[in-house]
């Protein structure tokens, strides 16, 4: 509730777009439904990485790299506020890597899984209004994402407390058949960037925006 609270008073205040774009597709205008959207899709981002931070570099590693995607696509479409803000959450999220990297010496709790999701997920709304794509950047953290998403849609279904601690997320299985942190961070992260490539090459390309 306080999340929920929160998040739609920054949206509120100004931090929400007004539509959304994705190349090939006409741009989708959200009016009366911005607000809410907005507000869900922050509270969404910041629960789905603190659902992710489950072993040592994995939410932290895909902060990292989404958000050096989305540096470089601020960059192709010269929207530097939101490049030189998108560095800074890059510049963290590489600082502690080394430290969350297992075997640990740190853990960013609580805290620091919600800075994670709701900074990125304020990044990519402030984005959208600036040019950068939100759907289209938002791809480099799909395998991270869905693995979140779907694993609360099954358990929703199942009707299993969501808010309850439990092992049946995508990489938590990985680590159970026998993979290590470090790997399974690893594949999350090389996914993102390889995604976060293809994603930035399109964009240098030229391209007659549709309305």
């Amino acid at each position: 509730m306080a999340q929920t609270m929160l998040c739609f008073l920054a949206v509120v205040l100004g931090l929400r777009t007004e539509s959304l774009t994705f190349p090939g597709l006409p741009i989708l205008n959200l009016g009366i439904l911005a607000t809410p959207l907005c507000a869900i899709g922050l509270v969404t981002m910041v629960n789905f990485f603190n659902f992710m931070d489950g072993i040592d570099g994995l939410a932290v590693g895909q902060t990292l790299t989404a958000a050096a995607v989305l540096l470089a696509a601020a960059v192709v479409v010269h929207a530097f506020t939101i490049a030189l803000l998108a560095a800074c959450l890059t510049g963290v999220a590489a600082g502690f890597l080394p430290f969350n990297w297992n075997p640990a010496r740190c853990f960013m709790g609580d805290a620091g899984s919600y800075f994670c999701g709701g900074t990125l997920g304020a990044l990519l709304i402030l984005g959208q209004r600036a040019g950068v794509p939100l759907l289209l950047v938002g791809l480099a953290s799909g395998a991270f994402l869905s693995d979140a998403g779907i694993t609360l849609a099954v358990r929703l279904v199942k009707r299993k407390a969501i808010w309850q601690a439990h092992r049946s997320h995508i990489y938590q299985r990985m680590v159970a058949s026998g993979w290590s942190h470090a790997r399974v961070a690893a594949l999350y992260m090389s996914i993102a960037a390889a995604t976060g490539l293809v994603v930035i090459v399109y964009l240098v390309q030229p391209h007659t925006p549709i309305r």
